[in-house]
């Protein structure tokens, strides 16, 4: 098992995978790294790249349009970080329309450096609940109230349930993928991936 270290983000986009769109939502900037968002992402990675539940793989060996943008970013044959990663949401976004059973996110993809090379983090952010209070004026008075809110990240302490880390192809590799898929799934339901 390798262990990843020294991890620094040098770039990142997120774009917005709604199921209740016709399209997806693209980014056509990069994130402002500033301390907090920097901060935030950087937990998320941390944490995911040490769950127990992350496991290695490789890329089948037939054609893989994720498998190629990560390549063609990772191999500098491409460095626009936002024209791959928005060609990568449209295909999950694809995937998410075609199964009913994958709920909306926003989709982080991160150009991360490591102590085991360059890699790109895909962070599925599914949305949670949130709950923020309300101020109402009626008749002079003031009147508060709490209000559920759907469209917010997960907090930096939480775990993400799906990600994967995506590093260059090399012969005689291990692995090329680190993955984690923490989704429950039901004996009726679709399996996806």
């Amino acid at each position: 098992m390798e262990y990843v270290n020294d991890i620094n983000i040098v770039e990142a986009v997120i774009h917005i995978l709604d199921n209740n769109s016709d399209e997806p939502i693209l980014n056509e900037y990069k994130l402002d790294l500033g301390d907090e968002i920097y901060k935030y992402i950087y937990r998320h990675i941390e944490k995911a790249l040490k769950d127990e539940e992350l496991k290695y793989a490789v890329f089948n060996p037939e054609r893989n349009i994720v498998k190629e943008l990560s390549q063609e970013y990772l191999n500098g044959a491409n460095t626009d970080l936002v024209s791959i990663s928005q060609e990568m949401g449209r295909q999950l976004f694809a995937i998410m329309k075609g199964n009913g059973n994958i709920p909306s996110c926003d989709l982080v993809v991160a150009s991360i450096s490591t102590d085991q090379g360059i890699m790109l983090a895909l962070l599925k952010m599914d949305y949670v609940r949130n709950f923020a209070h309300k101020v109402d004026f009626l008749d002079d008075k003031i009147g508060i109230g709490i209000i559920q809110q759907y469209g917010g990240l997960p907090a930096s302490s939480q775990r993400i349930q799906k990600c994967a880390f995506i590093k260059p192809l090399a012969k005689d590799q291990d692995f090329n993928l680190m993955v984690i898929d923490k989704q429950k799934k039901n004996k009726e339901e679709e399996e996806y991936g």
